[in-house]
């Protein structure tokens, strides 16, 4: 059973962090395409409160409507991941791959709305969000990495201590090991966005073609995840 739970442990640490860079990368094609994070709501946050406290009500509204469709798709996400179905992550990965298709083939074609294409990714980054929350014991954040880099902070002055982990579920699972879990995860968000700045000026909108393949391949390969995590909970 302990080796069953470490190396799922081990293969949901290696999923947080391809979705992190995902995140990251998609993040960085709105910044850079669109002038809006598309992930990150926390500088959304900012940016509307400070445009609009400034009277530039027009220049908040994209940053506005990000917020608002990321946390509608938190809320589809949600409502998906505990909806019983049998493969939900699966088909949540597989809704965010679509998402992304639909801009990337209607922005390929026609001249969109920039705020409806924000609308659209927005959703699809924040449905992302709920596909993964907790790796082993240790909680991570796909897009909010002021978070990631306070609990990679933490775990290494309770290692200097020698606190005792809580919830630990072996030998392996040390303060250090999920400092190290945490830090992959800040790394594959930073990796994406330094690679969607880098691609974006000269592919535009179809830098997303990374992320959906990426998408595609992990709700794959998630089916045998899915049935590894039931196996636990049983």
């Amino acid at each position: 059973m302990a080796i069953e739970l470490e190396m799922l442990d081990r293969a949901e640490g290696r999923l947080s962090t391809s979705l992190a860079l995902i995140a990251g990368y998609v993040d960085g094609y709105g910044i850079v395409a669109l002038g809006v994070y598309v992930s990150f709501m926390s500088g959304n946050t900012t940016q509307t409160g400070t445009q609009a406290g400034q009277g530039h009500f027009a220049a908040a509204l994209p940053s506005a409507v990000a917020i608002m469709f990321f946390v509608i798709g938190n809320f589809a996400g949600a409502l998906l991941t505990h909806s019983g179905l049998r493969h939900s992550r699966c088909a949540l990965l597989g809704a965010v791959a679509a998402l992304l298709a639909v801009i990337m083939g209607v922005t390929g074609s026609v001249t969109l709305n920039v705020e409806v294409e924000i609308a659209v990714i927005s959703l699809a980054m924040g449905m992302m969000n709920t596909t993964l929350s907790q790796v082993g014991g240790e909680a991570v954040s796909l897009t909010f990495v002021t978070g990631d880099l306070a609990r990679i902070a933490r775990h290494l002055a309770m290692a200097v201590i020698r606190a005792p982990v809580q919830d630990v579920r072996g030998p392996w699972d040390t303060h250090l090991y999920r400092a190290f879990i945490v830090t992959r995860v800040w790394g594959g968000f930073l990796t994406g966005a330094v690679l969607s700045g880098a691609a974006t000026p000269h592919f535009g909108v179809w830098v997303l073609l990374l992320p959906f393949l990426i998408l595609l391949v992990l709700a794959v390969h998630n089916v045998a995840g899915d049935k590894l995590a039931r196996h636990e909970s049983a």
